[in-house]
């Protein structure tokens, strides 16, 4: 008797717990894609690259202080800068680039002769860096969103893998409702929504999985009471 009666409450339990999953996982997803989340996790992002920025900065002047000269600078940043942490860090002495850490951006002198903000290059939106001293312009671009005019499985117009943004989310130089500012509050850009978002594939899977297994418990759970009620 208590082993039925054990059965009986399990399955109960289980089929709310897996009821309750199903629509807290839901809820959960649906506030991943609301454009006010959206906009407060990136300018949380846009603040933490700035920092990590500022002590590469920091780390290269300090270098040319030590060592009076850029020699060896090549062995301080790894090949993969620019894939890993989407950072690139070009020195200018006066107007002669003198060292580059990656060679995929199509970089111009216009770039580092404006204010650190945001840019868009060919294929890309960069936000620019700049830090000058003695004679030298060290310039670092920050990939925010890929911006390619022809998309295919290799070319994506995301958004760089830190931001963790949809493709669908787009950039503008406009002050427009959701800006994002700089670590000073200064208006970098705005961020807008032309389509609604949809959540992926595979959480609907997952979402539709658990309501299943709660359909399946809560089944069994009837059928037990059904069957009790009969031998009674």
């Amino acid at each position: 008797m208590n082993i039925v009666f054990r059965k009986y409450i399990n399955n109960l339990a289980f089929s709310i717990a897996f009821f309750l999953i199903a629509i807290l996982y839901f809820s959960y997803q649906q506030s991943k894609i609301k454009i006010d989340n959206l906009h407060h996790s990136l300018q949380k992002e846009i603040i933490l690259k700035e920092k990590d920025v500022d002590n590469y900065l920091k780390s290269l002047v300090d270098f040319y202080k030590i060592q009076n000269s850029w020699n060896g600078l090549q062995n301080k940043y790894p090949t993969d800068l620019f894939h890993d942490e989407g950072l690139a860090f070009f020195i200018y002495s006066t107007d002669s680039l003198i060292f580059w850490s990656d060679n995929s951006i199509p970089v111009s002198a216009a770039d580092f002769n404006s204010e650190s903000g945001i840019i868009k290059k060919k294929n890309a939106w960069y936000r620019i860096f700049l830090q000058k001293f003695d004679k030298y312009t060290i310039v670092c671009y920050s990939l925010i969103k890929n911006a390619y005019a022809y998309q295919n499985d290799y070319l994506k117009n995301d958004f760089f893998k830190d931001f963790h943004l949809p493709s669908e989310i787009e950039i503008t130089k406009e002050k427009d409702k959701y800006q994002i500012t700089d670590i000073k509050s200064r208006f970098l850009f705005s961020i807008q929504l032309n389509t609604s978002l949809q959540i992926s594939e595979k959480s609907v899977y997952f979402i539709l999985l658990f309501f299943i297994l709660g359909f399946i418990f809560f089944s069994s759970f009837l059928y037990n009471r059904y069957e009790k009620m009969v031998f009674l």
